[in-house]
């Protein structure tokens, strides 16, 4: 048949199976068509398009189960014979292209949630125990496999050693690897689920010879699973190779199918997706046999790493010259990325243990291998290797925007694509490469030590200025929240905050970029970054943010320098001049940072402000409390906190003025309430009620990730008040404000201010006694050095929060190919300047050399894979991309028009070419995003965002926004039936799921019983 007559047959023989009355035998050559005829994942997903699907799927069931059942199984058949001459290769994608199209529309209906797990997970599933496993699909064939037949006895059978393969770990400890007992129960594996033989089958086939890995040997056979591992890197030594787009786009195709396999978490509450899982994704992280779970991790990793790179230094083997491949390789390495950060994420459902054993699956205790392997990750190179990948990309956007860069001639700077190649990095993958250095610093134990020893708190000026530079952009909002909250785990750990107060390398701040220094140098890492926090929630912070800002001020203000018994360097009284100086004498809070806390307390403590959310009062308390920890835990080092608070007294007293307003206008409207008879029922406390402050756990998708609170902040310690106490005495900072003005009070009458300078008062405040006057206070315990110790506020992992950080992952997954669009475009114009540069004689062209092919792609689609189902996970928002369309111009877009515009007309007699190139990519680059309107001959994934083809739409921008923030007018489109339970579905047991060693916290949930 042409290829081009392929569409129209797929389209009537879809509508014949779509006929109510079509009763199809299994044996009828209809269903081979549909694994024979496609010739790119374009005719399937074109054929198969949301309309038809769903006419399939609701007017008859049965066609659609069928179709889905014998795609799936003439898919294992087919993977389970790759070495027989009846290995077809087309029959291989195609199946997995039909299943990549279906099984989003049988995800997203719950009423099918159980024929899916009967069609999947059933062992009395057979499709038809009479046919034969071996054998072409064509018109004349059966085009079944018997169930039987799918399930070989020797699922472990490729378990040998490759030349190649180097794995994680020692040459000893592979001994051991393949010494332990088999993850895959062997006696059982004829009868494992065509769910599981799916998820094993598929992990297969990204190493068969000839079709995802290339043939190592003449020797080697074709077709046969060899565990070869795709890139140097960790497990392998060697040059890194030239990529082979063939073997790419097929890798691509499989990976894309494991994604959907596992995206049933897409139509699930975000209350549910932790508990529930997914079985395909537990199936892949759990009983994948070890040597081909070593050698998956090896190659999505190193793929990954390769591609993170600095590609000025580096070939990270997406400089591609053909448009279409370089598409393929970049939407092949997003679906690695994503793929390995769901499996190294997900944490085991408990549920799914029993159901591993039940089903033969698995005879050992079930745990994620990619987290145990990762954690075993030990040698010199290796951590070299991740810090390479996955630590450096987080300082190169600074780096691309540094003072440094800009010192450096700007066209040649350009030209050599420094600029543009290191902040187009951030803009595609940056959220799934923080959360990989995440996961990763919890889960290895080496890797967590040389980050919080070689960069420590470098790294928490890397994520602040990636939250400074997009917290207001709505396309980067769930990677800003990602950083955000990865700051609030950072500053717990007692590494990093030993290093908040020492001195600021001056080189490393010399290449912060110009518009993310202070006014003065810092003193002190801590000094930089409490500053910049509060510059932050002065101005335009989203209101999103505010609460877990406000918490790392809470968790740095208070840490103080290690004792020392160093004299002062300086032998003269400190004057003004010093207290604001870039280098004050002691490491103390310079005068700068005070100054900005004191500001901030007072924005917060404004009456305005207090009335518009419950919740500001507490983060104000916060802000109190931790000014209170510093002068009470260590006063003799606070002359500048003092100085800063006799100066600033009449903002400290406002605090409890403006307590006083709220609580004397929250009593009139109680009397209003009363006098009208509509006051509300007393609150209690109940075993159903949770014990965390409803100010923290309403109805926002912040307050799944909130930390522990202070001690009397939480629900259960307010619950213990007088039910009619004002607030005024009731107020959860009351008792350090108090503190505060008790200390103002003693420096006033210890200290002469009036006409004074700076110095004179330092000098009084040094005699005031001021460590003998706290001592005399009756302090509380949570202020009493003597007794207890500052606790910071300590992030927390439980199953809402860990729903929350799955939802963000997933919400990129759904989105990929306008990540791959946007990378594409920034590759093109890189590519364009390196070449233009090289021909003008500013740089040098450093790919390797490839020969131009013509040969066609065909994994690639404009079409979305979810594209038309309902997602329950987060919120799509159809106008996402035309807001995304008229957003300011970041710096990477504003130096390619500026290029553009300059030296686009430019026609030299010797570079016509290189002129002619310039002007094709301004006209198309013009053409593509003011107009909308597509050039024929452009790939299909860097054509504009807006195109006009309707019938070959791509998703929309989508932002996970599960349940309303805050303020309902600071962002939209939410959800608020997201933490609903399901209809269906037995309720759940929310617990906490232990992550790490750092954040091991008892928590309770307000959704479940307690812990």
């Amino acid at each position: 048949m042409d290829p081009k007559d392929a569409k129209p047959a797929l389209a009537e023989r879809l509508f014949r199976l779509a006929d109510p009355l079509s009763h199809i035998a299994v044996s009828d050559a209809i269903w081979a068509s549909f694994w024979t005829l496609p010739r790119s994942v374009n005719d399937v997903f074109t054929a198969f398009s949301p309309a038809n699907i769903v006419l399939l799927r609701d007017t008859n069931p049965r066609n659609f189960f069928l179709l889905i059942r014998l795609t799936a199984a003439r898919l294992v058949s087919l993977a389970r014979h790759t070495e027989s001459g009846t290995f077809n290769k087309l029959e291989v994608l195609n199946c997995a292209r039909l299943l990549t199209r279906l099984l989003p529309y049988l995800y997203e209906k719950e009423e099918l949630s159980s024929a899916e797990k009967t069609l999947f997970w059933s062992l009395n599933n057979a499709v038809d125990p009479h046919t034969q496993a071996s054998g072409s699909s064509n018109g004349s064939t059966t085009a079944t496999v018997g169930f039987d037949s799918l399930c070989s006895t020797d699922l472990s059978s490729a378990e040998t050693t490759n030349g190649m393969v180097d794995v994680l770990v020692s040459h000893d400890k592979i001994i051991d690897n393949l010494s332990m007992k088999p993850t895959v129960d062997e006696s059982q594996s004829g009868s494992l689920a065509l769910g599981a033989l799916l998820v094993l089958q598929a992990v297969n086939l990204l190493f068969t010879t000839g079709f995802t890995v290339p043939a190592v040997d003449k020797q080697t056979r074709p077709n046969s699973v060899e565990f070869s591992i795709w890139e140097p890197g960790i497990g392998l030594t060697g040059k890194l190779k030239h990529p082979d787009i063939a073997l790419d786009s097929n890798r691509l195709e499989i990976l894309r199918l494991l994604l959907v396999l596992c995206s049933q978490c897409l139509y699930r509450q975000v209350s549910n997706v932790v508990p529930l899982g997914s079985r395909y994704l537990t199936v892949l992280v759990t009983a994948v046999p070890r040597l081909r779970m070593l050698t998956l991790i090896s190659s999505l990793l190193n793929l990954v790493c390769r591609s993170t790179k600095d590609p000025n230094e580096y070939n990270t083997g997406l400089d591609l010259e053909i448009a279409a491949q370089k598409e393929v390789r970049i939407l092949m390495v997003t679906c690695a990325m994503q793929l390995f950060t769901q499996m190294i994420v997900y944490p085991l459902p408990k549920m799914d243990q029993e159901f591993l054993h039940k089903q033969g699956i698995l005879i050992d205790t079930p745990t994620n291998l990619v987290r145990h392997y990762c954690g075993r990750l030990h040698k010199e190179q290796e951590l070299e290797f991740l810090e390479d990948g996955l630590v450096r990309p987080l300082f190169r956007l600074m780096d691309a925007n540094s003072g440094v860069a800009a010192s450096a001639s700007g066209l040649s700077y350009l030209i050599k694509g420094k600029f543009l190649a290191a902040a187009s990095n951030l803009e595609d993958w940056m959220t799934e490469i923080v959360m990989l250095v995440w996961e990763f610093y919890q889960c290895n134990k080496k890797f967590r030590i040389r980050l919080a020893t070689q960069y420590g708190v470098k790294l928490l000026v890397a994520l602040l200025y990636q939250i400074f530079v997009y917290r207001s952009s709505e396309k980067h909002r769930n990677h800003v929240r990602t950083c955000s909250y990865l700051v609030l785990f950072l500053s717990y750990d007692t590494i990093i905050t030993t290093q908040l107060v020492t001195p600021f390398d001056k080189q490393f701040y010399a290449t912060l970029p110009q518009h993310f220094r202070l006014s003065g140098s810092p003193t002190t890492y801590r000094d930089f970054l409490v500053t910049q926090t509060c510059a932050m929630l002065q101005s335009d912070c989203p209101l999103i943010l505010v609460p877990t800002m406000i918490e790392w001020i809470y968790n740095m203000v208070p840490q103080m320098p290690a004792a020392s018994n160093s004299v002062p360097t300086i032998n003269r009284r400190p004057s003004s001049r010093d207290l604001t100086a870039a280098q004050p004498p002691t490491l103390q809070m310079s005068y700068s940072t005070c100054s900005a806390v004191t500001q901030l307390i007072a924005k917060f403590s404004s009456v305005e402000f207090l009335r518009q959310q419950d919740v500001h009062l507490d983060l104000l308390a916060l802000l109190m409390r931790s000014l209170c920890h510093v002068i009470t835990r260590n006063p003799s080092d606070c002359a500048i906190w003092f100085y800063v608070l006799l100066k600033n007294k009449s903002i400290f007293e406002n605090v409890i003025v403006s307590i006083r307003k709220v609580s004397a206008t929250n009593e009139a409207q109680d009397e209003r309430m009363t006098a009208s008879g509509s006051n509300s029922p007393s609150p209690t406390l109940n075993a159903e009620t949770s014990e965390e402050d409803p100010l923290y756990r309403g109805p926002t998708d912040d307050s799944l990730i909130r930390p522990k609170l202070p001690v009397g902040m939480s629900f259960r310690a307010k619950a213990k008040l007088p039910l009619n106490a004002p607030l005024e005495l009731t107020w959860t900072g009351l008792k350090s404000t108090t503190i505060l003005l008790d200390v103002i009070r003693h420096l006033e009458a210890n200290v002469t201010a009036t006409g004074a300078d700076a110095a004179s008062i330092i000098n009084q405040i040094n005699g005031a006694k001021m460590p003998e006057f706290i001592a005399t206070l009756k302090l509380p315990n949570e202020y009493n050095p003597a007794k207890t110790k500052f606790e910071p506020l300590k992030f927390t992992w439980s199953n809402l929060s860990l729903g929350w950080y799955t939802s963000v992952l997933w919400c990129r997954s759904y989105n990929q190919l306008e990540v791959c669009k946007s990378k594409s475009v920034l590759e093109d114009s890189i590519s364009a300047f390196k070449k233009v540069g090289a021909d003008w004689g500013f740089g040098t062209w450093s790919t390797f050399n490839s020969k131009s092919s013509t040969m066609e792609v065909h994994s690639l689609s404009p079409i979305g894979i979810w594209d038309g189902t309902n997602v329950k996970l987060f919120t799509i928002k159809g106008g996402a991309r035309d807001i995304a369309l008229t957003e300011p111009k970041s710096s990477v877009d504003m130096a390619t028009d500026s290029f553009i515009r300059r030296f686009g007309s430019i026609a030299l007699n010797r570079r016509k070419s290189s002129a002619a190139s310039l002007q094709t990519l301004s006209s198309q680059t013009q053409q593509a995003h003011r107009s909308g309107t597509e050039s024929p001959g452009r790939p299909l994934l860097s054509r504009g965002l807006g195109s006009s083809d309707n019938t070959q739409s791509t998703p929309p921008l989508v932002n996970y926004s599960p349940v309303p923030p805050p303020a309902a007018g600071d962002f939209e489109g939410f959800n608020l039936n997201s933490f609903s339970k399901q209809p269906n579905a037995p309720p759940v047991p929310l617990k906490v799921t232990p992550r790490n060693s750092l954040s091991i916290i008892r928590t309770r949930s307000n959704v479940g019983p307690d812990d």
